[in-house]
């Protein structure tokens, strides 16, 4: 099983949720404990002294005091699970999507791939670019961009699988990393992906068409590390802008190198 932090956000949810859960229990256990005890004890003395009133009256003081102290500590704990969980999306994803932020993207996509075996291992990186997303945004406005990206992630995110890596690089580019799969599978992926992306999201009532541009490349044929992997998959992008019906490319060396330094 991978560590806490490698693990998705619901399954973190999860086990914070799981964890807060105990903490609460166990508390209100031993406070019941205690309330049992203290019951016990109080009943005992009743039998034996004449101040059965005064006694009864501490009892009913120390069961409100326990509550007061019971709620006390549930409410702390609440408070305490919420501002963690607030720290935690600061830390790891992006406000407005929802994603991996870059800098969590890079971190958890780099320990991935350090715990692969070139030998017997396979996994892709896909660099995603929204094309003509500055038109939306000159337009129709930032607010609608803002939303169409919201969109566009929540839809992207229904298929991805829940042991994939996805997050928002940067702007309207996006970087997914698809964990043990071959380069058919990843086509097959690829084709779905932008035949899903290319129907219409519908923003404030209107339908709005934009297109992704997708590169490819493959561990561990086309590199061991997320920088290079993500480098190349960045270029076969720009090529696969160049298409008008096939919106993605695999990364390819010589023939993506010589059209790139051609071009500068």
């Amino acid at each position: 099983m991978p560590p806490y932090w490698f693990c998705s956000k619901k399954v973190r949810d999860r086990m914070g949720s799981v964890y807060s859960f105990l903490r609460v229990f166990i508390l209100s256990l031993v406070n019941l404990l205690l309330l049992v005890l203290g019951t016990q004890y109080i009943l005992l003395k009743t039998a034996e002294s004449t101040n059965a009133p005064y006694i009864s009256i501490f009892f009913y003081i120390a069961l409100l005091f326990s509550i007061i102290l019971t709620t006390y500590f549930v409410h702390r704990l609440v408070l305490k699970e919420k501002e963690n969980l607030r720290l935690r999306q600061l830390a790891y994803y992006d406000d407005l999507t929802g994603l991996y932020n870059r800098r969590a993207l890079l971190n958890l996509g780099e320990s991935y791939l350090n715990s692969l075996s070139p030998k017997r291992d396979q996994a892709s990186v896909l660099f995603i670019d929204l094309d003509k997303f500055k038109t939306v945004n000159d337009e129709l406005g930032h607010h609608t961009g803002d939303l169409l990206l919201k969109a566009f992630c929540h839809r992207f995110k229904s298929f991805v699988r829940e042991k994939d890596i996805i997050g928002r690089y940067g702007g309207d580019e996006f970087i997914v990393i698809l964990s043990d799969i071959d380069q058919e599978d990843t086509l097959t992926f690829a084709q779905r992906a932008l035949e899903e992306m290319a129907k219409p999201i519908f923003i404030n009532s209107k339908a709005i068409s934009i297109t992704p541009s997708m590169g490819i490349s493959l561990y561990p044929t086309d590199g061991h590390t997320l920088e290079i992997l993500i480098d190349k998959a960045d270029k076969a992008m720009y090529r696969a802008k160049e298409f008008e019906d096939f919106k993605y490319q695999f990364y390819d060396s010589l023939i993506i190198d010589t059209l790139l330094n051609a071009s500068r």
